[in-house]
């Protein structure tokens, strides 16, 4: 009677261990969905639709009288939503330095279309920072 008490208590530890695992399995898999979940609310929305207006009307305002600065001001923003989209689709968080100077002065030059003087910018930027990460 002895060692069928052990057994049973064997066999009972043994199934108790399997149904632990199968619910710390089920929690993993919950919080890796619910990791990537927030994971896909949290990446920046690859063109804010505010910007996306400005850029068009500001664009259109010169379409009559100065053909060439629109087609500039085109070239210029599929560039800034090329990297936009890029950089969503690579997934990474950081990028070099030069290069989001790269996309502020883009962005900054089609604001100025909109803006006209209105808008200054003054930069001072320590070229050895160039190659460090930023977030992006």
């Amino acid at each position: 009677m002895g060692w069928q008490a052990i057994m049973g208590l064997l066999i009972y530890g043994v199934l108790a261990g399997v149904a632990y695992l199968v619910q710390i399995n089920a929690r993993l898999t919950e919080q890796r969905m619910l990791r990537c979940k927030s994971e896909l609310l949290a990446l920046p929305h690859p063109a804010h639709p505010h910007f996306l207006f400005n850029t068009l009307h500001s664009i259109t305002v010169f379409a009559g009288d100065e053909p060439a600065a629109v087609e500039g001001a085109l070239v210029q923003f599929g560039s800034l939503l090329r990297y936009v989209l890029d950089a969503g689709s690579r997934g990474d968080d950081d990028a070099m330095l030069e290069d989001e100077l790269r996309f502020v002065r883009g962005y900054l030059d089609l604001e100025k279309l909109r803006l006209g003087s209105r808008l200054t910018v003054i930069e001072v930027i320590d070229p050895d920072t160039l190659d460090c990460l930023v977030p992006c």
